[in-house]
């Protein structure tokens, strides 16, 4: 028979369980602050990406890529900008901005599909891209 008495240096065995729940309730104030501050900007959804082990992030989907660059300005992260090239009329815009906001991790992000004008105009620009790398090599 073990003894009764724990072991002060073991380690706390509902350590990640009280871990994981800070960061949920960390999560949560956050994203609650974040409406009641900028009640004005639109949003999709948020949600919790990560709660592991302390770790805290929030997920904030804008509707569009404008609201995304107005989160972005709200929560001071600069934007990312990226183009993915599905197929030849299918391209699609995202644009993605982190940053730390009450020691939780704040992702804004949106995507969307470039119409038939903007396809063609970044066609154009990829082929000019090309052509002025062509000339210099």
């Amino acid at each position: 028979m073990g003894s009764s008495i724990p072991d002060p240096l073991a380690p706390d065995p509902m350590a990640a369980i009280d871990a994981m729940e800070l960061a949920a309730f960390r999560i949560g104030q956050t994203a609650r602050q974040l409406r009641r501050d900028h009640p004005d900007l639109p949003i999709y959804e948020m949600r919790p990406s990560s709660v592991t082990n302390g770790h805290a992030e929030l997920d904030i989907h804008a509707y569009d890529i404008d609201a995304a660059l107005a989160w972005a300005n709200a929560i001071s992260a600069r934007a990312e900008h990226e183009m993915s090239d599905y197929a030849p009329e299918t391209i699609f815009k995202r644009v993605t901005a982190t940053a730390d906001v009450s020691g939780v991790t704040v992702t804004v992000y949106a995507q969307q599909v470039l119409t038939d004008a903007e396809v063609a105009h970044y066609r154009a620009q990829q082929a000019g891209k090309n052509q002025a790398v062509r000339h210099a090599a």
